[in-house]
């Protein structure tokens, strides 16, 4: 079985079954997710593309998509024209460590349930970062976030709110 790990630069559409991957990997607690919230989340694709910097990496399993990560080269705020993300930047640039989130914000990171612990989601990540700064927000209590801390990502903070988050840059 093969893996094969791409990297795109403002690709324009989702790819071919990110909806279905999406669904897998986040419908479990504490995300709860439905495809529905992620088909109006893919229906934003354009506008995502349209950020300086998008950047899309997926991974195909002998040609299926198993997992996507994308992000944009963003600093806190200059994606603040795009829904909620107004809000969401002020709360993060109002806290003490709001000035070290700088380079590649890592938006959305999911792999299905089928190929987890198999390296997917560390080599989509490392390859959406590529060694340069990076942040990402995670649900406080998800798995995720003990799997980013154990990856080296630095724990700047909480964001205050529900459901509770964390705030991690990546390591230096």
């Amino acid at each position: 079985m093969t893996l094969t790990i791409t990297s795109h630069l403002g690709l324009a559409s989702p790819p071919d079954g990110a909806l279905d991957v999406l669904t897998d990997a986040f419908a479990e607690p504490p995300y709860g997710y439905d495809r529905a919230r992620f088909e109006r989340r893919l229906e934003q694709w354009s506008s995502y593309a349209e950020v300086p910097g998008f950047r899309t990496v997926t991974a195909h399993r002998d040609g299926q998509l198993v997992g996507i990560a994308w992000g944009w080269n963003s600093g806190v705020g200059s994606c603040a024209g795009l829904p909620g993300y107004r809000e969401l930047y002020t709360r993060l640039e109002a806290k003490p460590w709001g000035s070290e989130l700088r380079g590649v914000e890592v938006v959305e990171l999911g792999v299905a349930r089928s190929e987890r612990g198999t390296g997917v989601g560390r080599q989509l990540l490392d390859r959406l970062v590529s060694g340069g700064p990076g942040w990402l927000i995670a649900y406080a209590e998800a798995p995720a976030a003990q799997w980013y801390a154990q990856r080296g990502w630095r724990r700047l903070g909480p964001l205050e709110g529900e459901p509770p988050l964390l705030v991690f840059a990546a390591p230096e």
